[in-house]
């Protein structure tokens, strides 16, 4: 499924990196929360759905106006997200709500 969201690739804010996989915010595209992934000029997006306050699931969906990211790596960046959610949804908020820059990361271990 492609969703209409646009991004501007020069302008992302990266917070994790996987097996080249870059796990970023757009500053401009910031509700509700969600988070792409880029890996060359391949994008995808993370939808994060909670409910009762409690994680439920991530939708990862194609971004339309772009290169379509791999199912392998859609599935990398699903396990990330996941793995890697409270830190993300803190960088979020750290970002969008306080006007924090996070800091990259870079993931070694292995998540697969």
């Amino acid at each position: 499924m492609d969703t209409t969201a646009t991004v501007v690739k020069t302008s992302q804010i990266v917070l994790l990196e996987y097996k080249g996989i870059e796990i970023c915010l757009f500053p401009s595209d910031k509700t509700p929360i969600h988070f792409y992934a880029t890996c060359g000029d391949d994008v995808a997006m993370a939808k994060i759905t909670f409910k009762n306050g409690i994680f439920d699931k991530s939708d990862i969906q194609n971004v339309l106006g772009t290169s379509p990211m791999t199912d392998k790596n859609k599935e990398r960046f699903r396990i990330v997200v996941e793995e890697y959610l409270s830190e993300l949804v803190r960088n979020w908020i750290d970002h969008y709500v306080y006007g924090k820059l996070p800091q990259s990361e870079k993931i070694h271990k292995s998540l697969e």
